[in-house]
């Protein structure tokens, strides 16, 4: 109950005060949209024409969330904070089977408040259903496999967790889980258990793959998947280094890095901590070798390593009440807990200072007196980590941090960027004119200027722009589409209005002048 009210403030509160802003959860939304409004739940659009670049099961669960509830962000943005939730009480569970309900307790905090884990769960993205997924598949094939253990059900359990994630997101929602149960040693008495579990797995992600049809099949798998690992590209992460990871992990798995150091001493030091930790151990191993040999790096993939990780620092946050720690280790986790709450301290005095003065008028106060105090007191209670004090003042000092990034923070990241603010711009300068957006228009935009699903109304095709104009439609363009438009020197063309969204402008035309032929000069285009 505790974990669950952790996530209430992490993952949900305030879960719609941001808007859509970048570009992937914008379009997911707009499908989510545009699938509610025209009823076909089987063939997702985006701007009216059919869009399969990923499988539809993730729209789905946003349409549906829509449909019951709303408003747009809070509804669309839920099955990934219900992802996150889930993930959560799947790390606190395999946790407490591995180690105790003390680690697993502390295993399901430290992923509950970790920054990007955070970020994603509060975000339309299916990263979150498929680390859910992953998790769960561990959990229930660890128990699955578990020779003192004959219950079906945990298999049964896994195969969900195995199909769902293939279905969402690709063969890794399948190969990781198993790579992970495998490596661990997980498998080695019950090998027929797993072979059954994967090709179940297997042979019934095939339907949902070929329902949809054999073209997106391919293109998905090979496309989106196979190529993406091994052939880089330059958007999609493919001009990092070798060593991306390493940093970007760092930055993060915030406020829980300043916490890396104790857990390698531990790791290290522990006597035994090789052999009982060597499912959380093989799952960061294994993950992290598969995402440096991946062509394409990208932050989102760092999610998979963080139940990991949450695994174990609740096995060795178990070993420190328990006793077991060594003297170094003690000391390690003395300087790692004094230099988390010195750092997040000082956050709390300094930052309402240096922030934009926006952020005065979110509660940012109150919200830094909790941070610059409890951070104190951790600092000085770290002198004895193993104390409950410590424990619980670790905690609440955690918490105020996420409590202020998402009630304050984020909402306040593109505040001077909202695709909401600029939608609205275009939307008021076209007054009651019909209005169309060209391929290339940042999906914020064409989000909040609430396009339906009807391709007439929304998408203008390059090619189309002229006879659109002439029609009395206008058109909202991007500066890269402008030069290409090839519009002939009859039509006379101008901006009415021009936006600044996302570090590019926006212009909405219209057509000022007549054919030459009628002997009047159009306007030139501005």
């Amino acid at each position: 109950m505790a974990l669950v009210l952790v996530c209430g403030i992490t993952l949900f509160a305030n879960l719609g005060a941001k808007d859509f802003w970048t570009a992937d959860e914008s379009r997911h939304a707009q499908r989510a949209r545009e699938m509610l409004a025209s009823g076909r739940w089987w063939t997702p659009t985006y701007l009216g024409r059919q869009n399969f670049d990923k499988h539809p099961i993730h729209i789905w669960l946003m349409a549906g969330s829509g449909l019951l509830l709303g408003p747009p962000e809070t509804a669309f943005r839920l099955p990934a904070a219900a992802a996150g939730l889930a993930t959560v009480l799947f790390t606190f569970a395999l946790g407490t089977r591995l180690f105790g309900p003390w680690a697993g307790g502390v295993a399901g905090f430290v992923l509950a408040t970790t920054f990007l884990f955070v970020y994603y769960a509060r975000a339309a993205f299916i990263d979150l259903p498929l680390l859910a997924c992953i998790t769960g598949a561990v959990l229930f094939g660890h128990r699955a496999l578990d020779a003192s253990r004959q219950h079906g059900g945990d298999a049964a359990l896994a195969v969900v967790c195995l199909v769902a994630g293939t279905a969402a997101k690709g063969p890794v929602g399948l190969i990781l889980p198993l790579l992970v149960l495998v490596a661990s040693g997980a498998a080695s008495a019950r090998w027929r258990t797993i072979v059954g579990i994967a090709l179940l797995s297997a042979v019934a992600v095939v339907p949902l793959y070929l329902a949809i049809g054999y073209e997106f099949t391919l293109n998905f798998v090979i496309g989106h998947n196979l190529l993406r690992f091994l052939k880089p590209h330059p958007i999609l992460g493919g001009n990092h280094p070798v060593y991306f990871y390493l940093p970007a992990l760092l930055g993060n798995f915030l406020p829980w890095t300043f916490l890396l150091p104790t857990l390698g001493a531990a790791i290290a030091l522990t006597p035994g901590a090789w052999r009982r930790w060597r499912l959380p151990l093989v799952w960061f191993g294994v993950t992290f070798v598969l995402l440096t040999a991946a062509a394409n790096k990208r932050e989102p993939y760092l999610l998979p390593l963080f139940p990991a990780l949450a695994l174990l620092v609740g096995a060795a946050a178990g070993d420190l009440r328990a006793g077991h720690a060594p003297a170094f280790v003690v000391w390690w986790w003395r300087a790692g807990l004094m230099s988390l709450g010195g750092a997040l301290g000082l956050a709390g005095l300094i930052l309402p200072f240096v922030w934009p003065a926006r952020l005065g008028e979110l509660a940012w106060g109150p919200g830094g007196a909790v941070l610059a105090v409890t951070g104190a007191w951790v600092a000085i209670r770290s002198r004895s980590p193993a104390h409950p004090r410590t424990a619980l003042a670790t905690g609440a000092l955690v918490l105020a941090g996420m409590a202020v990034l998402v009630w304050s923070l984020l909402p306040a990241m593109n505040r001077t960027q909202s695709a909401r603010l600029a939608a609205a711009t275009l939307r008021a300068a076209a007054g009651s004119a019909p209005i169309g957006v060209l391929e290339g228009v940042h999906a914020g935009l064409v989000y909040y200027m609430g396009f339906s699903s009807r391709p007439a109304e929304a998408s203008v095709a390059p090619a189309d722009v002229a006879a659109a104009l002439r029609a009395g439609r206008l058109v909202v363009v991007g500066p890269q589409a402008l030069e290409g438009l090839q519009l002939s020197a009859e039509e006379g063309v101008s901006a009415r209005t021009r936006v600044w969204f996302d570090k590019q402008e926006y212009l909405l035309l219209e057509r000022v002048g007549k054919d030459l032929a009628t002997g009047q000069v159009a306007a030139p285009m501005s």
